[in-house]
């Protein structure tokens, strides 16, 4: 059994669309949970997950929500005690993380693999937020088993200055592939 490596973890836009998992494609703004999509997320550009904040949102301190789903591609290892936290941000609009109440579940699943919101500016359910920037305070997604994903919320909240900086931020995911 080969470790778990960081390019097998993965990140992918969430859909309302379809009847299950892995199923439909997604997008930015229409990642608003339920079911994982099978466009991939890869993070890194100025507004891949929210459009650009404008100022008349970050003077009124408007908050957007997005949801991911996360994953692996290590068939043979679940991995394990995974933490995600917030790293190099970047000032600007307030970001926060929240695990989704419900489990793991498998990527192709026909039952929802976690909540889902109307509009971005919904709160989904049951889901709490933080800003973790370290390792230490990360926020805990459990284990995920090969197969699975995990959904993640991201809230986005303006920070009610009278400029627009830069909002941008990384998601940072570490997870244990256990004895091997």
């Amino acid at each position: 059994m080969a470790a778990i490596v960081d390019s097998e973890l993965f990140f992918r836009l969430t859909t309302t669309a379809g009847t299950a998992g892995n199923s439909q494609a997604g997008t930015p703004s229409g990642s608003l949970g339920k079911y994982a999509s099978t466009t991939p997320w890869t993070g890194g550009a100025i507004g891949d997950l929210f459009e650009t904040l404008t100022v008349d949102d970050n003077l009124g301190a408007g908050i957007e929500y997005r949801c991911l789903a996360f994953g692996h591609g290590n068939a043979a290892n679940t991995a394990q005690d995974v933490r995600i936290f917030l790293k190099d941000t970047d000032g600007g609009a307030l970001v926060a993380i929240g695990v989704d109440p419900a489990p793991a579940s498998p990527i192709g699943a026909t039952a929802a693999q976690g909540a889902s919101i109307a509009t971005e500016t919904d709160a989904p359910a049951g889901v709490a937020f933080a800003s973790p920037t370290t390792l230490v305070s990360a926020i805990t997604l459990g284990n995920v088993p090969p197969g699975h994903v995990r959904l993640v919320w991201v809230r986005r909240t303006g920070a009610a200055t009278p400029s627009t900086p830069a909002d941008a931020c990384t998601l940072s995911v570490r997870a244990d592939s256990g004895q091997l």
